[in-house]
C-alpha cells in the first residue's frame, strides 16, 4: 500500500472467554501514546463472539474506534477467517501501524496478514518509538516511522528496525515489556459492529487483489446469504449452522489463497 494513503493506528485485540489479553491492553497503552506524538487516532479490532460491552473497557486504554466482529465463526480463533477479515479491513481503512501480540495467535496470524498485504513485520519487539530516518545510499529522509526495537544475535545487540516505503508498518510485541495503564484521557472507544458475512465481503475484496474478479468469498458470501433462511427453516441446531457457515466460508478463502499462489507462480514464470 501508498504510504502517503495511510492514516490511524490498530491494534488487534486477542481475547478469550470475554477476558481481553493483557498483551493487548499494553499495545493499546503504547499505542495511545504513539498515536499521540503522530497526531492520529487509535483504532482497536476485536473478532470473536458475545463481544458486548468490550468497546467501554478499550476506551478505557485510550481506544478512539473499536472494530468488532461478534460471530460464533470467530471464536475460537480460526486463522484464515481472520486473515481475509483483517485484510479486508486494513484495506478499506489504511491504518499507517498494526500492532500485534508476540503470542502464539500473534506469531500465527500477523505473518499471515503481513504476507497478504505485502508490507513489513518486525517480531518480538520490546520498544517503539516515532523518529525520522535518512537513507544512506538515496539520501531520501522519512518522517514519523515507527521504530521496531529489538534483541538481535542472541541478545548481544539491540537492533532498530525500520519499514519506510510500505504500509502499514507491522510489529509483534512480548507480553510483559510495556506497561498497561488507563489513559490520562480515555478514547471515545465509537464501536462500529460487522457480521461475518460483511466481514467476509472486505475480505474477499482485499484477497482479490483488485482485479476485478469475483473472489471465493465473494461467492462464499452469496451462498451464506442463501443458505441462511433455510437452515432457520429447517429447524437446525444454531451449533451446526456455525459449523456449516464456518466451513464454507473457509473453503471460500482457500479459493482465493489458490487464486493468489496461482497469480504469482504466472508472474514468476513470465
Amino acid at each position: 500500500m501508498r504510504f502517503f494513503e495511510m492514516n490511524n493506528i490498530f491494534v488487534y485485540i486477542e481475547n478469550e472467554g470475554g477476558k481481553v489479553a493483557d498483551v493487548s491492553l499494553e499495545l493499546l497503552t503504547k499505542g495511545r501514546e504513539l498515536a499521540t506524538t503522530l497526531g492520529v487516532k487509535l483504532e482497536a479490532v476485536v473478532l470473536g463472539h458475545n463481544l458486548a460491552g468490550i468497546e467501554k473497557e478499550l476506551a478505557k486504554y485510550g481506544a478512539d474506534t473499536v472494530w468488532v466482529a461478534d460471530d460464533p465463526l470467530f471464536s475460537p480463533f480460526r486463522t484464515l477467517p481472520h486473515t481475509a477479515v483483517l485484510c479486508g479491513l486494513i484495506g478499506q481503512e489504511k491504518p499507517q501501524i498494526a500492532l500485534f501480540g508476540a503470542t502464539p495467535v500473534g506469531r500465527d496470524f500477523a505473518p499471515r496478514v503481513s504476507s497478504a498485504l505485502h508490507s513489513g513485520l518486525t517480531a518480538d519487539c520490546t520498544q517503539l518509538e516515532i523518529g525520522d530516518h535518512k537513507d544512506a545510499k538515496t539520501g531520501t529522509e522519512y518522517k514519523n516511522l515507527l521504530y521496531q526495537i529489538r534483541p538481535a544475535f542472541g541478545g548481544n545487540i539491540i537492533a532498530t528496525i525500520v519499514n519506510p516505503d510500505h504500509r502499514p508498518q507491522m510489529a509483534t510485541v512480548r507480553e510483559g515489556v510495556m506497561r498497561k495503564e488507563y489513559a490520562a484521557q480515555p478514547g471515545a472507544g465509537s464501536s462500529y459492529s460487522f457480521d461475518c458475512m460483511t466481514a467476509a465481503c472486505l475480505g474477499g475484496v482485499s484477497i482479490a487483489g483488485g482485479e476485478g474478479k469475483i473472489s471465493g468469498t465473494v461467492i462464499g458470501v452469496i451462498i451464506l446469504g442463501i443458505l441462511d433462511n433455510g437452515l432457520v427453516l429447517m429447524s437446525v441446531n444454531t451449533n451446526w449452522q456455525s459449523v456449516i457457515k464456518g466451513l464454507i466460508l473457509l473453503a471460500a478463502v482457500a479459493i482465493d489463497c489458490y487464486q493468489v499462489v496461482n497469480k504469482n507462480r504466472k508472474k514468476a514464470a513470465a
